[in-house]
């Protein structure tokens, strides 16, 4: 992978998020004087596509079957893949919010556990989704014997279902680049 491509967001869960957010809002209250700082607002518009085939061109490092209505290919390579609405004013495919990123899990992505992800059956095989500190729903599918990792906007209106038929769409092919993080 080049060094131009932007590191993907952190991998932190959710419950691991709150119990730092609350001890930092503790030591504030103990009369510390640090400012706190909030997060970027995030984009209160709801994302909804249904699945449909996908008929783009042949991409590198994955094969394709669904993709969301409206949406397609920004990147493709043999470490991520990265959709987005064909209408978003971004398409930069090296800035992820709003899109949609597979990439393949690092060994520190691989260690981040949750004991709040969900297993889900995705195809053959289990997976594990979670909602991260950022919003955003992650799963994480094995695939051979290298596992892959779904980002999604947090603002995707899809159920469980709809996440589990996406992913179970997306092959890797090749030898993957696995990203340091």
């Amino acid at each position: 992978m080049t060094n131009t491509i932007a590191r993907r967001n952190v991998l932190v869960p959710a419950g691991i998020a709150a119990a730092v957010a609350a001890g930092a809002l503790a030591f504030t209250l103990m009369g510390s004087s640090s400012p706190v700082v909030a997060s970027p607002s995030r984009s209160t518009t709801t994302i909804s596509a249904a699945l449909t085939s996908y008929e783009g061109k042949a991409v590198d490092g994955f094969s394709i079957d669904k993709v969301p209505v409206g949406w397609d290919t920004l990147a493709a390579d043999q470490g991520k893949l990265v959709l987005a609405d064909k209408k978003a004013s971004n398409q930069d495919p090296n800035e992820f919010p709003g899109k949609i990123l597979v990439t393949v899990a690092n060994e520190a992505e691989l260690s981040t556990k949750s004991k709040t992800a969900k297993s889900v059956k995705v195809g053959d095989v289990t997976g594990s989704l979670d909602t991260f500190s950022d919003g955003d729903p992650r799963l994480w599918v094995p695939s051979g014997k290298y596992t892959l990792i779904f980002q999604l906007p947090d603002n995707l209106d899809w159920d469980t279902a709809t996440i589990v038929e996406f992913a179970a769409g997306v092959h890797l092919t090749g030898t993957p680049e696995i990203a340091a993080g």
